[in-house]
């Protein structure tokens, strides 16, 4: 799908405007320890952000390292995770912790390939370690993404689970912007946790109303 180098423009420069005044600030996005970033996105898989905030916060308090973790009781993690749901997670960490500490030498990769083998980690929970930990140059893309490329590029995936929807990765690579590659990828999920949501998203304040064309056709039906 071609992309305009004007649309790319306007885009980037309006959601920078937009996070700079709105961004969200939660404890993993302080700093780039990548152990913790790690952690956070494993946590962030299916939960709400704020609600993991809390659990996060003893987690890294309890268990600060992966030679920490790797020695944890699964009973004590599962404590921990328990008013997240999904509480299968805690021996995916573990686990995690245990790989990353025979295999190597306890620190997390910052390679695709590599941090694919873990168990628990897709692709987007792959690229976000690359982005937020090492700061290499990778888009993300994950449901809310899906849904905001959806209006404003007008893309429609026609795969079962679009976010796995190689074009759309491909889509999400091409408007990447050159630098400052963590901010953009944070403004994506800003934006579209807080503006351009699943349900009633806020069309009449939306920066970037005037070159989405899911708002100028409804604008046009109207």
């Amino acid at each position: 799908m071609y992309i305009l180098k004007e649309t790319k423009r306007k885009f980037h420069q309006n959601l920078r405007k937009w996070y700079l005044k709105n961004k969200r600030d939660f404890p993993w996005r302080h700093g780039k320890d990548s152990y913790k970033i790690l952690i956070s996105e494993v946590m962030l898989q299916k939960t709400n952000a704020s609600k993991v905030v809390p659990a996060y916060i003893e987690f890294i308090k309890k268990y600060p390292t992966i030679r920490v973790l790797q020695n944890a009781k699964i009973s004590d993690v599962k404590k921990i995770l328990k008013p997240l749901g999904l509480i299968y997670r805690a021996e995916r960490l573990i686990s995690i912790a245990k790989i990353l500490s025979n295999y190597n030498q306890g620190k997390v990769p910052y390679q695709r390939d590599l941090l694919l083998k873990l168990k628990g980690l897709g692709k987007y929970a792959a690229s976000a370690v690359m982005c937020f930990a090492f700061n290499k140059r990778v888009p993300i893309v994950d449901n809310s993404i899906v849904r905001l490329f959806e209006r404003f590029f007008g893309y429609v995936s026609l795969k079962k689970r679009p976010r796995d929807d190689a074009c759309l990765w491909n889509l999400a690579g091409t408007i990447l912007p050159e630098r400052n590659i963590k901010d953009y990828n944070y403004a994506l999920l800003d934006f579209c946790a807080l503006q351009c949501t699943a349900k009633n998203p806020q069309h009449a304040k939306c920066p970037l109303r005037n070159i989405c064309k899911y708002n100028i056709k409804n604008t046009i039906k109207n």
